[in-house]
């Protein structure tokens, strides 16, 4: 991805920070607070774009280093002369991983520098194709009880989303059921039900005989999919349960590099590409991957969990693909997103669409760096 500017960039820098979840409960964050890594990107002319980066929650401490490692590839380069795709990426280190999600997520910056320096909104720079997409309300926390459960189902409903994800895998089965029964109960026939078993982040993992047992259960229900079933590397379980189960199965939102994608696809072990440009690479390679998901049927739906940053840079990516599905909205947000937002995105009736500010129309000030200043709560682990 190429623009022909000659203003340079002069600073490269990073901070976390820490907010609080507003609205419904959490689970996996101490205090109800997460962290967050942005990139700020400076150019010689006095614009200023940013990116969120999703890795960045799990070890900001790795996040800065990178940041800093990456600064002499960037800093006093033209605009036009960063491009930044798989064919020129440091080799070993930034094929995958954390490296090659921090390169994507400058070039996410790079796009909203660009926006506030042409007066256009990102969406404009990557490429209309869907203006207005249709969302799913992800909510349903695995420590949500049923109770919990069916107030979250009739948020959703009240806010006219007809899609709704909830958790599952934490508890007990039989406690997981109930949750699942309650919602479904008051999404009623018009609505669908999306299931998320999460085996990506906690540690209490199905094996692949327990997940197709499980899933096979699951089927009565009727969930558009199940979401990461088994854990990210289990290639080969993916393998097996694609064929012993009729529910689709979602995945991505745990890989960065091309060979992981490449291979889930070519496999077809999924229905649904998650994707995510705060995490999984920037703009270039999500769109290279979605053009090549779409040649195998596959629909993308993006991976969104984090502050409205995230979401506004995927809502650009997803209006930009042919081959978008229906988009995450976070039922919990970030109390940051309230101050840094000139109501860039917009969200009505259960569909998503971008609005007409420059770039993705956030900005960062040093009150509301102090405002939201980094925690160093380690709510992640070995």
């Amino acid at each position: 991805m190429i623009f022909d500017f000659n203003s340079k960039i002069i600073e490269i820098n990073s901070f976390q920070l820490s907010s609080k979840f507003e609205g419904g409960k959490i689970h996996g964050h101490k205090k109800n607070v997460k962290n967050i890594g942005i990139i700020e990107l400076v150019s010689n002319d006095g614009y200023r774009g940013y990116a969120e980066n999703y890795l960045a929650t799990y070890s900001p401490e790795i996040f800065k280093a990178t940041v800093i490692f990456l600064n002499k590839y960037i800093i006093g380069k033209k605009i036009s002369e960063i491009n930044i795709n798989k064919k020129n990426l440091i080799p070993f280190i930034a094929r995958n991983g954390f490296v090659k999600s921090v390169l994507g997520s400058i070039e996410t910056a790079l796009i909203d520098l660009i926006g506030k320096k042409t007066n256009l909104p990102a969406y404009k720079l990557l490429g209309i194709i869907n203006k207005k997409i249709q969302c799913y309300y992800s909510g349903g926390s695995v420590v949500m009880s049923p109770k919990e459960i069916e107030e979250d189902v009739e948020v959703a409903l009240s806010q006219k989303f007809k899609y709704y994800k909830m958790r599952i895998g934490y508890k007990k089965w039989s406690h997981d059921i109930a949750r699942i029964k309650k919602a479904k109960k008051i999404l009623g026939k018009k609505n669908t039900l999306i299931i998320d078993a999460i085996m990506g982040t906690h540690q209490k993992l199905w094996n692949k005989k327990e997940a197709i047992k499980k899933i096979n259960t699951l089927q009565k229900f009727n969930p558009l999919w199940i979401e990461e079933p088994l854990h990210p590397d289990n290639v080969e379980g993916y393998i097996e349960l694609r064929k012993k189960i009729k529910i689709p199965i979602a995945a991505g939102e745990a890989y960065t590099g091309d060979y992981e994608y490449i291979n889930l696809i070519n496999q077809k072990l999924i229905k649904y590409l998650q994707l995510d440009v705060s995490c999984s690479g920037g703009y270039s390679f999500c769109k290279e991957i979605s053009a090549y998901a779409k040649k195998k049927s596959i629909k993308v739906i993006p991976h969104c969990w984090g502050s409205v940053i995230t979401i506004a840079s995927n809502l650009s990516l997803a209006q930009s693909i042919e081959n978008s599905y229906i988009f995450e909205i976070p039922s919990v947000k970030l109390e940051i997103s309230k101050y840094i937002t000139e109501n860039s995105i917009i969200i009505k009736n259960g569909f998503i669409e971008a609005s007409d500010v420059n770039g993705y129309g956030f900005n960062f000030t040093n009150k509301i760096k102090n405002k939201f200043k980094y925690k160093s709560i380690n709510t992640f682990k070995l």
